[in-house]
């Protein structure tokens, strides 16, 4: 520990709107200095207008005293530009001033170094911004054209406070490297000689000083009369390890197993004391095991924080196989780690190099063009447009995703959007696309036209959309869109030219919306059926002809009601919807008696409109055959219109049917008893059956927007109960999993001991999963170690997928450790 400590002074400037982000900043070099400075000898002095004394002049003169001494910048900005230093001044406000005073300075002197944070500004704020905002606005876009800074953008207190630990930290770290560097070449040695004693053993050795002890300690124990009686797990083990971690080039294969390492791990809870080359070696196994899940790697990572060269990035270029490149990369990814720039063995740029080079597999390029478009910045951008043209099946995707993340993240969105237009892609990442799209409307038109031809789907549904209203999609345009292979956007094609006075008959939008494979003939209600059909297509129509239907008179629509058929049931739920105050008790009758009154007139419709005659009776008996089917559906139907109407009083007719489950359930059950359920309406949500068909029932269970609004009502319903109560209740796995991770970190937070641990035990690995991520990310680090060890050490049977996780929260920084959690969660 060094005796001295060396102080390093940091400037915060801001405009007035940030002070409780301020606030968060001196928090985290308070907590550095509390738990570092003695450490490392370094110690952080932060500096701004609150700590500048009075004292007669200028006041922005006597605040440039202070900014003149600092070795770090940190400047943020949100949505003020501030007011002006003084009356006749060059600068506009006093952090205009500040920022470019550093600038200078730095230009001239290589210090401060400078760290710029933008706080991301409400979509309101943009619609109409005031002088403050366009003079920000004004100042990063200068930034951005400069391409000299760096910034980050933050829009939570917390994710400030997590820039500025890191940027403080990295700060910190690469003064103290310099330092070292400096120092005359007999302390240097001296400094050296020291180390290694205090690491046990000459480091150009095969094996650590505790790898030999140990080793020494086995033979003896071999020597004797039945001596393997006396050996534990962890002892085969760890001789197992030693022998995998001696290689040389041509047999580097590591080939300690997934439960060996585990053992170690375990017995590491119980005190076994690993040399640093064996922590090393597992740690390299921790990559190459990491997408699996199944062995700890954050234990042995954290071990090794004082390594001069992080082993991620040792491992990312220098890893045995693809899977320990992969795994590394994806650590410094999921941390979001920094490469070194100013390391004399190993740059940014060798490496970012090595993981494009021509010996690269496929999957190393993938989760390097990750890492770009989580950490890049736009100098990036070349890199991955030359992965881009290499046109490989395996990587243009994520080139192409990983350009466009860079863009938005670096406050390029236009950019963005006109890169995604030019890319012919069929498929991208659902988020980021919804990101990119929802600017669309601001881009020229002759721009937006090209995406009327694009082969994303979703691209030229936007893109039509935007045209249209500005007025810029003709009705020849939208014609030829009505042939598009996408049912959304052929419904869309129709909406327009409806929109611009083309008329289209019922059967001209069928066609449309559903074309035809192969056709039957038509029975004696006209009826026809179509084979092979767009499905999507088809419930569109369906949702054409109920909203033209809904634009009925009452009176008109009840008419067409009272002649209608067996199969045509458009009309009645068209007039109970759109005048719903009306036919709500009629809807009611029906929906009590499950359509057998209906069913039955419409039957006598059919016998009195063509008389009793073979195809007659033919037609009514075949009717009679799918009565099951059609009661089922129609009471399916009705009770929707019900729940979407979310009127209490019909609680009890909802029960009935989730009881009974004659009807089956659908996503609208559960968000009415979102709102109106109770606890004893849980069991049967979890466990209800969908619409069946036939004879085969279909599990709505299995339909992921169902599980979706399921795991919300329970969630909604549990409200009231303790999280153990509600995470201990009997239901499928796929709404466990969904429940949990509806649920919020500080009501997890609470979970009880037995509930925890059953979960952790529970036989599904997606519900262990979300149990463990979410453990990581609510519970304090001291009950993480408490449960990780009891879970480990217990006689139980133990899941590794929970000790990978749990090891994270036990071994990780906290802010570290949430963070690479809430990637995984997300």
């Amino acid at each position: 520990m060094p005796s001295t400590r060396k102080i390093i002074r940091a400037f915060i400037a801001s405009p007035g709107d940030l002070q409780e982000e301020r606030k968060a900043i001196r928090h985290v070099v308070d907590e550095f200095n509390e738990s570092w400075a003695n450490e490392l000898g370094y110690q952080v002095e932060l500096m701004g207008w609150e700590e500048t004394v009075a004292g007669f002049g200028r006041p922005q003169h006597l605040i440039n005293q202070d900014l003149d001494r600092c070795d770090l910048f940190l400047g943020m900005i949100w949505k003020r530009w501030g007011t002006p230093p003084d009356h006749d001044g060059e600068f506009s406000s006093g952090f205009e001033e500040e920022f470019k005073r550093s600038i200078s300075r730095c230009e001239e002197t290589g210090i401060p170094e400078i760290s710029l944070f933008f706080k991301e500004i409400p979509k309101e704020f943009m619609v109409d911004p005031g002088d403050d905002l366009k003079k920000v606005l004004e100042f990063r876009e200068k930034i951005i054209a400069s391409k000299k800074i760096l910034f980050q953008n933050f829009s939570m207190t917390r994710d400030i406070e997590a820039l500025a630990r890191k940027c403080v930290t990295a700060y910190v770290n690469r003064v103290r490297a310099a330092d070292e560097l400096s120092e005359p070449d007999e302390l240097r040695a001296k400094r050296a000689r020291t180390s290694s004693r205090e690491e046990g053993g000459n480091e150009s050795s095969p094996l650590s000083a505790e790898g030999f002890e140990f080793l020494e300690n086995l033979v003896g124990r071999i020597r004797q009369p039945d001596s393997l009686d006396a050996l534990s797990a962890s002892d085969i083990a760890r001789f197992r390890l030693l022998a995998n971690s001696i290689s040389k080039p041509g047999n580097e294969e590591m080939n300690l197993g997934v439960h060996d390492t585990n053992i170690l791990s375990a017995a590491r809870l119980e005190g076994m004391e690993l040399g640093k080359r064996e922590k090393y070696y597992l740690a390299r196994l921790g990559f190459q095991h990491l997408a699996y899940e199944n062995v700890p790697l954050w234990c042995w990572y954290s071990a090794l924080a004082d390594s001069q060269v992080d082993p991620a990035i040792l491992s990312s270029f220098l890893g045995v196989d693809e899977n320990e490149k992969v795994g590394a990369i994806s650590v410094l990814t999921a941390l979001a780690l920094d490469l070194p720039t100013d390391d004399d063995g190993i740059k940014r740029d060798r490496l970012i190099n090595a993981w494009f080079s021509d010996n690269s597999s496929t999957k190393v390029r993938v989760a390097a063009l990750g890492y770009l478009a989580k950490c890049g910045t736009t100098g990036d951008l070349e890199i991955a447009k030359k992965e881009y043209d290499r046109s490989d099946y395996g990587t243009s995707r994520s080139a192409l995703e990983c350009m466009v993340e860079i863009l938005l993240r670096t406050g390029q969105p236009k950019a963005a959007q006109e890169l995604v237009l030019e890319s012919q892609f069929e498929t991208l990442n659902t988020d980021l696309l919804r990101s990119v799209l929802s600017g669309f409307e601001g881009l020229e038109t002759s721009v937006l036209l090209l995406g009327l031809e694009h082969r994303n789907s979703q691209v030229r549904l936007c893109a039509m959309k935007s045209l249209h209203s500005r007025g810029a999609l003709d009705i020849g345009m939208a014609g030829r869109l009505t042939g598009d292979s996408n049912a959304p956007v052929r419904s869309e094609a129709v909406r327009v030219l409806l929109k611009l006075g083309k008329p289209l008959a019922e059967e001209e939008v069928k066609k449309i919306l559903v074309p035809p494979q192969k056709q039957s003939r038509p029975g004696l209600l006209g009826l026809a059926s179509t084979a092979d059909s767009d499905e999507t297509g088809e419930e569109l129509f369906q949702q054409y002809r109920l909203d033209v239907l809904k634009g009925l008179p009452e009176p008109e629509l009840e008419k067409k009601v009272g002649a209608s058929f067996m199969h045509d049931d458009a009309a009645y739920f068209a007039l109970v919807e759109r005048y719903f105050r009306s036919h709500v008790d009629e809807l009611r009758r029906n929906i009590d008696d499950r359509f057998s009154t209906y069913f039955e007139e419409r039957i006598r419709r059919i016998e009195a409109k063509f008389g009793d005659s073979y195809d007659t009776r033919d037609l009514v008996k075949k009717t009679r055959e799918l009565e099951g089917f059609m009661r089922r559906d129609l009471t399916r139907r009705g009770l929707n219109v019900l729940c979407v109407a979310k009127k209490p009083e019909d609680l009890q007719r909802v029960r009935a049917n989730l009881r009974d489950g004659f009807a089956g359930a659908s996503k609208h059950e559960a968000e009415y008893l979102g709102r109106y359920g109770e606890w004893i309406d849980i069991p049967m949500l979890v466990n209800a059956e969908g619409p069946k068909f036939g004879v085969a029932p279909l599990t709505i269970s299995r339909d992921e927007e169902f599980k979706v609004e399921v795991a919300r009502a329970i969630t909604s319903i549990g409200k009231r109960h303790s999280v153990s109560d509600l995470l201990s209740i009997g239901m499928p796995s796929a709404i466990l999993k969904k429940t949990i991770e509806l649920c919020a970190e500080s009501r997890f937070a609470k979970i009880s001991r037995d509930a925890l641990l059953a979960l952790f035990n529970h036989e599904s690995d997606e519900v262990r999963k979300a149990a463990a991520v979410l453990t990581v990310r609510a519970l304090s680090a001291k009950r993480i170690k408490s449960i990780l060890r009891e879970y480990v050490l217990s006689d139980n049977y133990r899941y590794y997928n929970v000790i990978h996780w749990l090891d994270l929260g036990a071994s990780m920084h906290r802010d570290d450790a949430r963070k690479v959690a809430r990637t995984a969660g997300s």
